[in-house]
């Protein structure tokens, strides 16, 4: 079975760090045969118009990546697809059904692209639609308003299902097309980021109307920048906090360090990019990474406002960023000597971080911090101002408690 050199790294890289890679699995797969029969039959029925939902259950490291990522290969290779979307409190609620499919969007992949497939894939479908009325024979291939209005007749009558139920996602489909066919690049890129973060609104709703507004608003916010300037200036910036944010988890030790990473001010994320794409912080596994990427990114930003003297308040609060290395049964003590030492040295290492950006701004950042946890360096304990513990409290009992016995009295 040949493999390109490319693959082999990518595969090598991921299985180093204890992830699943992201190509390739055919490679690696071993017992997965005694599935390939029903899932091929399960693909068959969703390529006629069905739909199917299935839940793999099983413990940590037993496979489940594995066989989720091998189904979306084979798919795949079938014509169809897919997107993997990792359901978090943080990044990507299961509550908050936009953010997930924009999270779908973003990971949507096909065999020919990998990765954002989602233009490609409209593109396909209205290259379709031409092959589609060309195939009829009742259409000479270059006659082009012949050739477009049939497409246009075929396009609405596969539409009346999307139109009932999501109506302006309809609507941005046809405008898209007009666009593509008139050559208004600018407009079709607006709306292909439209469809793939598409909302719910009223069916009343003006979709040209909005698109209207909001290309007003944009020229008249155009007019009074210089856009290419401002353009080379926020680029310069985010390559500067992104090059802060790589030196300092590179210091706390954090995966996906050893790539170059940038501040996505469009996604308001971190990513990592490495040769074979780019990974969003949603993907950069533990708790520890989340914690310590956070820290990273918002000190970094802080940083910049404080030596360009930008106009933002130069204090920022956090609540218990140690949480992450106290289980339950020790957090209410959390006492720094019930944790490895592996995990001990990683809650000093990100106070040490935090008490020395705070130092090196020279007194113009001030951090506050409410935390369970209590290191006996002197350091540490020369910055803890109060201690709430027992009775001691933000609210004191006797606020509450008089008020009480007031009350029943």
């Amino acid at each position: 079975m040949d493999i390109s050199r490319e693959r082999r790294g990518e595969i090598i890289a991921a299985l180093r760090k204890g992830t699943v890679p992201q190509r390739g699995l055919d490679f690696l797969a071993v017992g997965l045969g005694r599935f390939e029969s029903a899932i091929a039959q399960e693909m068959a029925n969703v390529a006629q118009g069905g739909a199917i939902f299935k839940a793999v259950r099983g413990d940590y490291g037993c496979g489940k990546t594995f066989f989720a990522r091998w189904v979306q290969e084979n798919a795949k290779k079938k014509g169809f697809a897919t997107a993997e979307v990792q359901i978090s409190e943080t990044e990507t609620p299961l509550h908050r059904l936009e953010t997930v499919y924009r999270r779908a969007m973003e990971q949507l992949s096909t065999a020919d692209c990998f990765l954002g497939a989602f233009r490609s894939i409209i593109d396909g479908w209205f290259y379709g639609l031409e092959e589609d009325v060309l195939a009829e024979g009742n259409i000479d291939p270059s006659d082009d308003v012949a050739l477009a209005k049939r497409s246009g007749e075929l396009l609405e009558q596969r539409l009346v299902e999307i139109t009932r139920a999501t109506p302006q996602f309809a609507a941005a489909l046809r405008t898209y097309r007009t666009a593509q066919r008139q050559n208004d690049h600018a407009t079709a890129e607006g709306l292909a980021g439209f469809l793939d973060s598409v909302r719910q609104v009223d069916e009343t709703a003006d979709l040209r109307s909005r698109i209207d507004q909001a290309r007003d608003r944009v020229e008249e916010l155009e007019a009074g920048l210089s856009g290419e300037a401002t353009s080379e200036r926020l680029d310069a910036a985010l390559r500067i906090i992104g090059d802060q944010i790589t030196r300092w988890a590179r210091d706390l030790k954090l995966e996906h360090s050893e790539n170059p990473l940038q501040f996505d001010i469009k996604k308001l994320t971190v990513m990592s990019y490495r040769e074979s794409g780019a990974i969003p912080l949603s993907e950069m596994g533990s708790g520890e990474n989340w914690v310590g990427y956070h820290l990273t990114a918002l000190l970094a930003l802080h940083k910049w406002f404080v030596d360009k003297k930008r106009p933002v308040p130069h204090f920022l609060m956090i609540d218990q960023p140690a949480q992450y290395y106290f289980p339950a049964d020790v957090r209410k003590d959390s006492d720094i000597t019930a944790l490895n030492d592996e995990d001990r040295e990683a809650v000093r290492r990100m106070f040490q971080f935090i008490f020395n950006v705070v130092e090196s701004l020279g007194g113009q950042f001030q951090i506050i911090i409410t935390e369970h946890a209590d290191l006996q360096d002197d350091w540490f304990q020369a910055a803890v101002v109060e201690r709430w513990r027992g009775k001691d409290k933000l609210v004191p009992e006797h606020w509450y408690s008089s008020q009480t016995n007031t009350g029943s009295g």
